[in-house]
């Protein structure tokens, strides 16, 4: 079933020596289906994808973000497991690997929270490191 959530996400993102964090809290939907939990937001203007829709498709253990719209992406993360993922960027795609430290799922019907860890290479080579925070609440949490 299908519900109305309020999102909070956290991004930390080391690179290079330097750190940035975003924080975005939205609106969005919130279902669960067959042992999976997805939320689906847009993306605000802050992040710099104004115009994208964000899917995230969780279960323990893997989790898949899917962007849709001028900057389209999809990565999968997967603990302990390196998958091979296409990036849009404003000079082309681009396929990274991403490989999954941590994925901690703890989503329940009413909401909850996702974490995930993992880093980013192009050929081979450690372009970034990411922790991604998701808090879900449904209704009138």
């Amino acid at each position: 079933m299908k519900q109305e959530a309020t999102i909070t996400l956290r991004s930390v993102v080391r690179s290079g020596g330097e750190e940035d964090v975003m924080e975005l809290v939205t609106s969005g939907t919130y279902a669960e289906k067959n042992g999976k939990y997805y939320l689906i937001y847009e993306e605000s203007e802050g992040s710099g994808y104004a115009g994208c829709t964000v899917t995230v498709k969780a279960e323990p253990g893997c989790a898949a973000i899917l962007r849709g719209g001028p900057a389209k992406s999809q990565l999968i993360v997967q603990q302990g497991v390196r998958h091979q993922c296409c990036y849009q960027t404003g000079y082309g795609q681009v396929t990274l690997g991403v490989t999954g430290q941590l994925v901690a799922c703890r989503l329940r019907e009413d909401g909850g929270s996702l974490e995930l860890a993992y880093t980013l290479d192009l050929n081979t080579s450690l372009i970034s490191s990411h922790q991604v925070f998701f808090s879900v609440h449904c209704g009138e949490n």
